[in-house]
């Protein structure tokens, strides 16, 4: 009797599971649903001479600095010496006294700023220091203020040399100034001054002010932002005939297939507790809604010069992975491979082949971190710093110094690709921020 009703419940479950593999049925969906919040939040920005702030500087800086003047009393010393005012009551004059087109002392000192950012970042560094700088927020003073408010004060004096109303060339400005100011920190010519500024206590501050506007342009405000140079230089090689191999990519892929880049591979282990960066149908991309894994759903992209259909025609599970959440608890996962066929749809040529969209879900590894003609490899900011620093900061794992002399990679913020010598910088970097006893690169951007 026991065996007969076992086997009507299997008999019943095959019927079951059938029934739910027939009746499941392909989905289409559209682009700018699927990508509704990247498309809400994303701006791909191109490079800017900061000098042309000469042309753009108005009462809403100096309006701005009063402000912050009046909030902010704490950081009156700091603001003195980096805009070499003279004194207290010299910049009480400029706040009450006096409007900025009238003031060419205060506008030249902008100015000689601007210039120096942009021409001479070194000398920008060596100005504020043979300033005094760092005396005007001595380390002994600083070690005893949390690091939000120094987060503020050094975030806000370049957020009132760069203040504007259009907020479109707010955040071209932004960008451009984070990629100066992590050029001169990690690229080798100039990564002996900021490595001195980790190792010598008296230039702590100076170093606190280089962190925080890398942190603030290139991850918390621009961890969203694309670079136009960056994307422009993955299309040609991927035009070539490379892939690209985008690391802790996610769902982010709109940006690449409007440009058109076609043959992208995401590797991500698309972790629960990393929903707000994905975009809301992350997991119906990533691996489908139904027992098939979502095989014949597509996705339509219409842009104004092109129609692109996205079809999934493959979903395996390779494996399971046990992350620890940032929650500090521990999940069991699917290891998975979803390809998605990309297609024109709208060309003489109709549903012409362009390329694969693949996600790997898994954690990235060293064997990764390979370029060359047929790959290339792109992460963000963050991900780049996490994916090489040190494993008691939540590094995970990937040692740059193992990296082929020759390897690059774009950072999808950063205006040229980097290399080896930089990412070991960067590293070497992180093995001594703990010094600062200041805020991560990686903390979160949110």
């Amino acid at each position: 009797m026991k065996l007969f009703f076992k086997n009507i419940w299997m008999s019943v479950f095959i019927m079951m599971f059938s029934c739910c593999f027939f009746i499941a049925k392909a989905e289409k969906r559209y682009a700018e649903d699927v990508f509704k919040r990247w498309l809400d939040i994303q701006y791909v920005l191109s490079d800017v001479d900061l000098r042309e702030m000469k042309n753009i500087l108005d009462e809403n800086n100096l309006k701005d600095l009063k402000d912050r003047y009046e909030n902010n009393l704490e950081y009156l010393k700091t603001l003195i010496i980096f805009y070499n005012l003279n004194s207290n009551k010299y910049l009480e004059d400029i706040f009450f006294n006096s409007s900025l087109p009238q003031n060419s002392d205060l506008i030249e000192k902008f100015y000689y700023m601007y210039d120096l950012m942009e021409t001479n970042f070194l000398g920008f560094v060596d100005y504020l220091i043979e300033k005094d700088f760092n005396k005007g927020s001595v380390n002994s003073e600083e070690d005893k203020i949390s690091v939000d408010i120094l987060l503020s004060k050094y975030g806000l004096i370049t957020q009132i040399m760069f203040e504007q109303s259009d907020f479109f060339k707010l955040f071209k400005f932004m960008l451009a100034v984070g990629n100066r100011f992590f050029e001169f920190c990690y690229y080798d010519k100039t990564f002996p001054k900021y490595k001195n500024m980790l190792l010598d206590k008296s230039l702590y501050p100076m170093a606190r002010f280089l962190h925080t506007v890398v942190w603030q342009y290139l991850i918390s405000f621009g961890w969203k932002w694309w670079h136009e140079n960056c994307l422009d230089e993955i299309k040609k090689r991927c035009d070539a005939g490379a892939q690209l191999i985008y690391i802790a990519g996610g769902s982010d892929i709109y940006m690449p297939i409007k440009r058109g880049i076609y043959n992208i591979k995401i590797v991500d282990p698309f972790l629960p507790s990393q929903e707000r960066f994905y975009v809301q149908d992350w997991q119906w991309l990533a691996v489908g809604n139904d027992v098939r894994g979502g095989i014949g759903d597509e996705i339509e992209f219409v842009f104004d010069d092109k129609i692109i259909l996205l079809k999934r025609v493959e979903y395996k599970i390779l494996g399971r992975m046990f992350p620890i959440l940032s929650t500090g608890g521990m999940v069991e996962l699917p290891e998975s491979r979803t390809i998605w066929n990309v297609y024109d749809v709208a060309s003489e040529n109709k549903n012409k082949f362009l390329g694969k969209i693949i996600f790997e879900r898994r954690f990235c590894e060293q064997s990764d971190f390979v370029s060359g003609p047929d790959k290339v490899v792109l992460m963000s900011t963050t991900e780049m710093i996490s994916s090489i620093d040190i494993e008691e900061s939540g590094g995970w794992g990937i040692d740059p110094y193992k990296f082929d002399e020759n390897f690059e990679i774009f950072v999808k913020q950063l205006r040229k690709p980097i290399s080896t010598s930089v990412l070991c910088n960067i590293r070497f970097a992180c093995e001594n921020l703990t010094n600062l006893q200041y805020m991560l690169l990686t903390s979160d951007p949110t």
